[in-house]
This record gives structure tokens, sequence and C-alpha cells, in this order.
């Protein structure tokens, strides 16, 4: 993928062709919070998106939970704006993940599985689901994951769920190759963190999911459901709560409840670093 950046310019009709940088609306502004937004920002310098946490949406004391309208905000990598767009997501719903894909299409999860697109000037693009809507039970998305091509999600039940083929030119009007991933675990032995490797650099073509359990080790998931347990434990000393894969794929960097940064290659055998955050586990 080229590297490509959005640039706005504007144009001022009064003669002498000088800009104006005040006739073209910007979304950043002296009231913007950004500790009150989830944000997302495309690659290469591409746009950026916002939607406000619900606990700052503001909402009359007779309003319907179902009917809480939020904002998605886009806006250009110089704060330019391009989109702002209201949606539902539904009764006690709540934004689970953002990404973007290689054609700069946004992905908006809900908690529930519902799975949104839209251009960058806010124009839906596809819908879906990730979950069985008609499903009553009270299984949602504890992470999201994503890629150039698709997304994963990891449920509360420990149940795996890619979704691939999102920047097919195409996506309006075919459905995502969607399946699910069984990783094995249960309550004794449960997950605390996922990361993904796209298909784009791992050896097989294929992608694989990285699951970290709470007995400290990191279980690797093809997509023809083969796990490997790499067996980390004799070189991560806590529990894994979040996972980042270099973009070559190289190395994994993972942070442990402890509050210390492990990066270790891809192999798992060597670890690389180790570095005291002095941070608490979130």
């Amino acid at each position: 993928l080229l590297y490509r950046k959005w640039t706005a310019y504007s144009y001022s009709n009064d003669g002498n062709n000088s800009s104006s940088r005040n006739s073209i609306p910007s979304i950043i502004h002296p009231n913007l919070k950004l500790e009150d937004y989830i944000i997302c920002g495309a690659p290469y310098g591409g746009p950026i998106a916002l939607i406000a946490l619900p606990s700052t949406i503001p909402t009359s004391p007779t309003a319907s939970p179902s009917k809480t309208v939020h904002r998605l905000l886009i806006s250009s990598a110089a704060g330019k704006h391009l989109a702002d767009v209201p949606f539902l997501p539904g009764l006690r719903n709540t934004v689970a993940g953002l990404g973007w894909t290689d054609q700069e299409h946004l992905i908006i999860v809900l908690s529930d599985g519902a799975v949104s697109m839209f251009d960058i000037f806010g124009k839906s693009v596809a819908q879906f689901y990730l979950l069985d809507p008609q499903s009553n039970s009270n299984i949602t998305i504890s992470e999201c994951n994503f890629w150039g091509n698709g997304v994963a999600i990891l449920t509360t039940d420990m149940t795996i769920f890619v979704a691939e083929g999102l920047s097919s030119p195409d996506i309006s009007s075919s459905r995502p190759h969607i399946y699910s991933l069984r990783p094995g675990l249960w309550t004794g032995r449960s997950s605390t963190a996922m990361g993904i490797i796209p298909p784009t650099i791992t050896k097989t073509g294929n992608l694989e999911v990285l699951v970290g359990t709470s007995d400290c080790s990191i279980l690797v998931i093809e997509e023809d459901g083969r796990i490997e347990d790499q067996e980390t434990q004799h070189s991560i000393g806590s529990p894994i709560i979040k996972i980042s894969v270099s973009q070559s794929g190289k190395f994994i960097a993972c942070y442990r409840r402890d509050g210390i940064l492990s990066i270790m290659d891809s192999s798992f055998k060597n670890l690389l670093l180790d570095f005291d955050t002095k941070s608490l586990s979130r």
C-alpha cells in the first residue's frame, strides 16, 4: 500500500488567489475534549474518526436508551471536517472497536456484534453481524483487532469471530467471509488478551490469532482451527492484557498485568526486552 496523506486546501475568491484557513470548517476547536472520544486514525496519514464515549453523550431524563444518538465525526489528518454522522447503536450497546480498511472505509463494531462501515464522507457502505442478532444470550465482545482486509473479535464466552474481505470494492453488495475459531479455553484457563498477525505477513498466507491466557501463555490459532500453545510461562511472569504485533510480524509486544512490557520475536522463544512501565494495569 503506497503512502497516502489527505490534505485539505482552501481557496479564497477575492481576486488575489490567497488561501483562507478559516474558510474550511475544522473539527478541532477549543471545546473538543479528546479524552471524551474513541479515536481511530487510518494508516499512512489518512483520515481520523471520533465517536463520543457513552458517558459523555447528553440525554434527557425521559429519553429511551435505544434512542440515544451517537455522533461519528470524521476529519482529515490536518483536522479539517469531512463528516458528521448520527447513528443509533441500539439498547445498551457500546462501541467495541474502530478500524480502517485498505480502501479507507471505517469499520465500527458494536458490543452486540453489529458492524457498520462508512466511507470518509460518512456515507454508509455496508452493514452486517458477527454475532447472531436473534440470540438472547448475554454474550458480548471483549476485544477487537483490525487489519486492512478484516476484523477479528473475542467474545466473553472465549470464542473468536472473524470477518474477511472488507477491503473488497464490492463490499456494499457482497457479504464478507465470516467464520469462528475456538481457542479451547474454559473458566479455569481464560483469555486475557488478543492480537492478530494479518495474512499478508504470515508464512502460510492465512490469518493467525494470538490469545493470551490467564496462566501466562500465548496460543496461536490458525484459520484452519489448529492451535499451538507457546508455553511462555518461563518468560512471561504475569498474564498478558494487551498484545501488539509489529508491522513486519517479526516482533510481539505484550503488556502484562504487573505493568511490565515484554517484547519477543515471533517464534516466542527469544525474550528481547522486559521494561517496567511502573504503571497500574488496566
